[in-house]
């Protein structure tokens, strides 16, 4: 295809020829690289061109009756010229997809063949790579969120593993891996869990000590209470012969002794008034001060508003025992035992304190290790710490001390408050 024009001066309006310019178009070429740049093959496609009934493109005839045929079918199906038609037919065995069209510009029309096979092979091809790869990344995924499933479910099976060994009561197995530095669902799971265990041992564990003790205490008072009728009938006697002969010593010796043993054996309360203590300890004053004469001065000081506040049975009388046993016997010198009892915020602070002794340094974490026997089959300090502790928490208990010349041991319990 080829076009020329011819190129006038204008200026002046002179109209001089210039030159003229001759456009050649390769249509052959144009047309081939057009059709064929996609990577088809040109056996595989056809394209024609027709103005009127005259071919106009390619050279060579191609089915040229068939094509004016259809384009004059084109023509009577359709309304609109300018409309695309699609059109599948048989041409020499083999199905061709026909594309017809116009081109309203030129009002030439134009028709389009392809192997019908090539493309339905190409969508059949499209469709498998789209079906592989579509399963491929189906078969990931589901790789990946097994591997996610099994990360989370190998840490709730530990977990089970856990919860069934703490319930056979068989040992925990150890954690494999640590989840005190993980804030998901899961690591709160296993800390809050490992926190549940160590708690309800705790629990298990002063639960058995509270055993303990309290069948130590039963044993000791099963022991003391060997036909206590007859004993406080026999000071009572005692107590009447005395008086009856001017004894005064005897008598008060025997009325003492007799209050002393009721208020120990038979009254089974865990908790009295402070006053019932105090009143447990004048009555083994007076006893001791008969025993020691002037070897021997006890002073008593408490706030009366103080008297009411409940405390542990016998937790006072052991401990003035205790100074007494290692001062006053182990010397012939002047002992003074002072007892002393007042508040401090919301808790109560008694005081024994006497001469004549010093505690040995950190002395009751030494009895607790059996690094020092103690001496005597009364109640002795580590087993009134440990009384105090089970009855009001670890809060409380005993501190002992040397201060001001005088060996101190101090309990703490709390004002006016139940035990635990």
């Amino acid at each position: 295809m080829a076009c020329s024009r011819q190129i006038r001066q204008l200026k002046y309006l002179s109209l001089d020829d210039l030159a003229t310019l001759c456009i050649v178009i390769d249509m052959e070429s144009m047309i081939s690289d057009a059709l064929h740049s996609g990577g088809y093959s040109p056996d595989s496609s056809h394209f024609i061109l027709f103005a009127g009934d005259t071919r106009i493109y390619p050279k060579n005839p191609y089915y040229d009756a068939l094509c004016i045929d259809l384009i004059h079918s084109v023509h009577d199906k359709t309304d609109k010229q300018t409309e695309n038609y699609y059109e599948i037919i048989s041409l020499d065995d083999e199905k061709k997809f026909i594309i017809e069209g116009k081109i309203p510009e030129q009002d030439w029309n134009y028709l389009y063949f392809r192997d019908y096979d090539t493309i339905f092979s190409q969508i059949q091809r499209t469709k498998f790579t789209t079906f592989s790869i579509s399963l491929l990344c189906c078969i990931a995924a589901l790789l990946v969120i097994r591997i996610i499933i099994g990360r989370i479910l190998r840490h709730i099976q530990f977990l089970v593993q856990k919860i069934r060994c703490f319930g056979r009561g068989e040992t925990i197995p150890k954690n494999t891996c640590s989840y005190d530095h993980r804030f998901d669902e899961i690591g709160q799971l296993h800390q809050s869990f490992d926190q549940m265990t160590q708690s309800i041992k705790i629990l298990r564990d002063e639960n058995y000590d509270k055993q303990i003790l309290l069948k130590d205490t039963t044993i000791k008072m099963l022991q003391q209470q060997i036909n206590p009728h007859f004993l406080y009938n026999t000071l009572d006697t005692m107590n009447w012969l005395a008086q009856k002969c001017g004894s005064e010593e005897i008598s008060t010796l025997a009325n003492s002794l007799g209050c002393l043993f009721r208020s120990s054996i038979s009254d089974q309360r865990d908790l009295i008034p402070l006053s019932e203590e105090l009143s447990i300890l004048d009555n083994y004053i007076s006893i001791q001060e008969i025993r020691f004469q002037n070897r021997m001065t006890f002073h008593l000081l408490v706030s009366d508003h103080l008297r009411n506040v409940p405390v542990p049975k016998l937790c006072i009388q052991p401990l003035v025992e205790n100074t007494l046993k290692y001062s006053v016997e182990y010397t012939d010198q002047p002992c003074i035992i002072q007892v002393a009892i007042r508040e401090y915020e919301n808790d109560c602070l008694i005081e024994v304190a006497n001469t004549g002794s010093q505690f040995e340094e950190d002395i009751l974490n030494r009895i607790r290790n059996h690094e020092i026997i103690p001496h005597g089959s009364g109640i002795g300090l580590d087993n009134i710490d440990s009384r105090l502790k089970l009855l009001y928490g670890s809060h409380y208990g005993l501190h002992i001390s040397n201060k001001d010349h005088m060996a101190t041991v101090t309990l703490k319990i709390p004002k006016e408050k139940e035990a635990l």
